[in-house]
């Protein structure tokens, strides 16, 4: 039996009150800790659709992709990019993510990272209000575009078509 990580437990329970989209004008709020677990199904769905062997390590990966928000908060997209040592910070304030992460395959980062935009997509594409949030709705449909092109198969290119569909349609928000 393997000892409780205390470090990543209470981390990852505070990721329920870390806020997304500070500076989107949104219809509701969603937490870092709502969007982990939206991810994580969309990334389950992906992998068992393909039928893939590694589906248990793929959800871990999307539940635990922004656990390190919990001490950097969730900053927005272009302020990543200006902060030039926040993956050190990150490794420094949750090295537990690093760990877990690196341990995975570069191909269940793919799908956690497809999973991750789409389910920007879905929540902006609902909850999203005026003209900001449509012009970041584009740019997360050309990124969920460009990432699709990396798949190697056509049948995983068809499962991400069907996601994507089934958000623009409304049956997924």
């Amino acid at each position: 039996m393997s000892a409780i990580n205390f470090s990543r437990l209470e981390g990852m329970m505070r990721l329920s009150i870390v806020p997304r989209w500070t500076i989107v004008p949104m219809n509701r709020h969603q937490s870092v800790a709502e969007h982990s677990f939206r991810v994580a199904v969309i990334a389950l769905e992906i992998a068992e659709a393909e039928e893939l062997e590694e589906v248990a390590a793929i959800v871990k990966l999307a539940l635990i992709h922004d656990a390190a928000e919990c001490f950097t908060s969730d900053l927005p997209t272009p302020v990543k990019g200006m902060i030039k040592n926040l993956s050190s910070i990150e490794q420094k304030s949750c090295p537990w993510v690093l760990e877990e992460a690196v341990a995975q395959p570069v191909y269940n980062h793919q799908i956690v990272g497809m999973a991750d935009a789409l389910e920007a997509y879905a929540f902006l594409r609902t909850w999203g209000t005026g003209p900001r949030a449509r012009s970041i709705e584009k740019q997360i449909l050309e990124r969920i575009m460009n990432k699709r092109a990396v798949f190697p198969t056509d049948s995983m290119r068809n499962t991400i078509d069907n996601i994507l569909a089934t958000i623009t349609t409304g049956l997924v928000g």
